[in-house]
């Protein structure tokens, strides 16, 4: 039983976060997107047993991802743009940056709903991304 009520305490807690997320970015009060770097950094280390930091207070602005474990390869995105067009932007900026060098795992963390995309992301042989693998939100 006390399973099942840190289950539902964690679910409230997400639903929460997407939601404030969602009508913070449609008020255009996007400095919740730099506090949602760090929960996301936290939320992904714990359930993946990854070693993400925050690149953006290394540099500001890292070209393409947000977070990334140089151990692992792995690279994120983090955002509450859920566009097709936006993902694309950055898989160019990880291509043009050669960002995949030392991240070549690079992952989308929607913290809003991400859709059913149906359109093709091209890496140019840079690196693999699967849409239905490499890009998650607060249900997977």
């Amino acid at each position: 039983m006390e399973n099942l009520q840190l289950i539902r305490k964690i679910i409230e807690q997400l639903t929460h976060w997407r939601v404030f997320t969602e009508l913070s970015s449609a008020s255009q009060l996007n400095d919740v997107n730099n506090t949602n770097e760090d929960l996301a950094a936290l939320i992904l280390n714990e359930i993946y047993g990854w070693n993400l930091v925050n690149l953006n207070t290394k540099k500001s602005n890292f070209p393409a991802i947000d977070l990334g474990d140089t151990k692992s390869g792995i690279g994120v995105s983090v955002t509450a743009t859920d566009t097709s067009d936006y993902i694309k932007d950055k898989i160019n900026k990880n291509i043009t940056h050669k960002v995949y060098e030392t991240y070549p795992t690079h992952y989308f963390l929607i913290t809003t709903s991400k859709k059913n995309y149906s359109v093709s992301f091209d890496t140019q042989g840079k690196y693999t991304f699967d849409k239905s693998i490499n890009i998650l939100d607060i249900e997977d």
